[in-house]
């Protein structure tokens, strides 16, 4: 029985909270990481993990006009064109609107993967979120966005309605083990 576990195949996709909702759905994926609200949560059993905070991040050529040495609030993005995730944006864009103004969008990414790669290269600015700084490639700066609703908290989630696994069971027993453990 144990040997059955080496003999299955794993898969790893970095895709929008939409994707991975489907793939539970239609039983492809036995669950998913989401930094992102779940649309129809009453579907998912869920454990919450982490909180991801928002962070603008840039290459040092981007010349945006952004102080590493100060804290960065939503206001201070108001002149400034930035893409972002699209679990990100209906909440960057509230806490701006806040702020009285719009932010102004040049695209919106389906993953923080996609925004990152956009900056790389110094094209400009990404809002997206993570557990800290260590989260994000070498060689990009990363401010804190200092406002208290511009977060996540990262869920594991898999389908309330099909039973799982036994190989899915075991890594989610291991995986609330260790989370609590963690929590200690």
């Amino acid at each position: 029985a144990a040997s059955d576990v080496y003999k299955r195949q794993f898969q790893f996709r970095e895709e929008a909270v939409s994707a991975q909702t489907r793939h539970i759905a239609e039983n492809s994926s036995d669950f998913a990481f989401a930094n992102a609200p779940l649309p129809s949560p009453q579907l998912f059993a869920a454990h919450k993990t982490q909180k991801e905070y928002f962070y603008a991040v840039y290459s040092p050529q981007a010349n945006c006009g952004l102080d590493p040495q100060q804290p960065l609030t939503p206001k201070q993005l108001q002149n400034i064109p930035v893409c972002c995730n699209f679990g990100c944006y209906s909440l960057l864009r509230k806490a701006c609107l806040k702020h009285g103004f719009m932010p102004k969008i040049r695209f919106i990414a389906t993953t923080n993967t996609a925004a990152l790669a956009f900056v790389q290269d110094g094209s400009g600015i990404a809002i997206v979120s993570a557990g800290g700084r260590d989260d994000f490639p070498q060689g990009l700066q990363q401010l804190l966005l200092a406002d208290d609703e511009l977060y996540f908290e990262q869920t594991l989630f898999w389908s309330k309605k099909d039973r799982l696994s036994a190989t899915a069971q075991l890594f989610l027993d291991f995986y609330l083990e260790a989370a609590k453990t963690d929590r200690h």
